[in-house]
């Protein structure tokens, strides 16, 4: 729960910097941990979805749902990697820490990687505003 309310934190930093593309994987964070979203996501939330007349297309209002130009293979890529980033966070906040926190969590997911290839993967999809 500490990492769900860091990243949260640092979502809202991003967020009033202007990055749009937060909103919805924190709205996701919050209901997959079933916990009240802050006070700037239920704003911003509602602000999208209750006048979408202030948006002319989706990305002004959440940002671009994939990154112009995204092939099929980095598609993949951060389908599985937002699963092992939510995985490893939930194995740190349980105090697994080291080469066991990515060999377990690799193990946990089913990803056919040592674990310095999960590591790195990690770290090439983790999400810079993801504590």
């Amino acid at each position: 729960m500490k990492g769900a309310i860091r990243t949260l934190e640092n979502c809202r930093r991003a967020f009033e910097a202007g990055d749009q593309t937060v909103i919805l994987p924190c709205v996701c964070l919050c209901m997959g941990l079933r916990i009240e979203p802050p006070e700037w996501l239920e704003a911003a939330f509602r602000d999208r979805v209750w006048r979408p007349f202030n948006f002319e297309k989706w990305e002004d209002a959440f940002g671009p749902p994939m990154p112009k130009g995204t092939k099929k293979a980095r598609r993949e890529e951060i389908k599985n990697g937002m699963r092992l980033v939510h995985k490893v966070q939930e194995l740190k906040d349980k105090g697994v820490k080291g080469p066991a926190l990515f060999e377990r969590a690799a193990r946990e997911l089913g990803l056919k990687k040592g674990w310095e290839s999960t590591r790195d993967f990690y770290y090439r999809v983790r999400p810079r505003w993801f504590s």
